[in-house]
């Protein structure tokens, strides 16, 4: 997906969860502006990621040389996790997810999760109620 036409279009690359929608979408809707512009129910990754005006096949190119190798794996998303303004949904296991966030940052050593705002990698899942 790219949003690259909406203000302040930032982007971010997302492992994308269907089976949740049923149960989130409407609180998703309500209160994930994410929701509100086409984004499904998703583990984030990375985010922010490259910026949609410079996302390109060498970029996908090198997002797909970076988790080559990478086995499918189960999580289950069966508890709340805060952050100071945010609820979302707690991937368990969340190692895979951390696995794919350090991978993709190797690759792309410019873009620190969440701009480097926290010490942790904290795979969230959407939806996040602000």
């Amino acid at each position: 997906m790219r949003f690259a036409n909406l203000p302040d279009a930032r982007s971010a690359l997302v492992v994308l969860v269907p089976e949740a929608e049923p149960m989130v979408g409407a609180l998703r809707e309500r209160f994930d502006p994410s929701a509100k512009v086409g984004v499904p129910a998703h583990v984030t990754v990375l985010f922010p990621f490259v910026p949609p005006e410079q996302w390109s096949d060498a970029v996908m190119a090198a997002v797909a040389d970076a988790i080559r190798g990478v086995d499918a794996f189960d999580f289950r998303l069966s508890k709340v996790g805060r952050f100071p303004a945010t609820a979302y949904l707690v991937p368990e296991p969340a190692a895979p997810f951390v696995a794919l966030t350090q991978r993709v940052v190797e690759r792309f050593p410019g873009h620190a999760p969440y701009g480097g705002a926290h010490a942790d990698i904290i795979p969230p899942t959407s939806p996040r109620f602000e």
